[in-house]
């Protein structure tokens, strides 16, 4: 209790905006590489509004900055499916570790760096990018992944045991919101089930 905690939360808002408004150029980046210009200066304009972005940098979310990590994933993995390069796998594949550092959830983002594997497999009709790309991708994720978040592979057992805990909090007997505590004042829609249509289904 003694201990400022204020300052480094400011940091971590800083984190959090900064994170948020690179995200924004880089959208705007995937889009004009993936369609037109103007589709990136679209999706970019389109990113810069949404509103969750501006409130989770207030409560210092770690959704920023994983938002941030996919994007720059993505682009990587788009540069791999054109190029085939080694160097680009290895890029895609630390973009996945990024995304891994800033929650566990961005291990999905090492599927785009396969599926651009694949596309280039499809293109060469041979098995032969997938020898050799793989493992230059899998090489890229663990070095960042070592390299973003060090507790995760020098005090593994706490990843797991976050893991585990977020398993048990998505299984079933908490998808019946048993467990929901809503308080009256939320008014017509504060019962479970009415209140996860309307505030968490948008």
């Amino acid at each position: 209790p003694s201990v400022n905690v204020f300052p480094a939360l400011y940091v971590a808002r800083i984190v959090a905006a900064s994170a948020s408004l690179l995200n924004v150029a880089l959208i705007g980046v995937l889009a004009w590489r993936v369609a037109t210009p103007r589709a990136g200066l679209i999706a970019a304009a389109l990113a810069a509004v949404v509103p969750v972005e501006a409130m989770q940098a207030h409560y210092v979310s770690v959704d920023p900055l994983l938002g941030l990590c996919t994007t720059l994933a993505l682009l990587f993995a788009c540069e791999l499916a054109r190029s085939g390069k080694l160097l680009a796998a290895v890029a895609a594949g630390a973009g996945a570790g990024l995304a891994f550092s800033a929650k566990y959830t961005g291990l999905v983002t090492f599927g785009a760096c396969g599926w651009a594997i694949l596309e280039v497999c499809a293109r060469e009709r041979s098995v032969v990018p997938l020898l050799r790309l793989l493992p230059a991708a899998i090489a890229g994720f663990l070095v960042f992944v070592l390299f973003a978040c060090p507790p995760c592979v020098l005090q593994s057992e706490l990843m797991f045991r976050a893991m585990a805990f977020i398993r048990q909090a998505a299984s079933t007997s908490y998808l019946a919101f048993w467990n929901v505590q809503l308080v009256p004042t939320l008014g017509w829609y504060g019962r479970p089930y009415l209140y996860q249509l309307v505030a968490g289904l948008p």
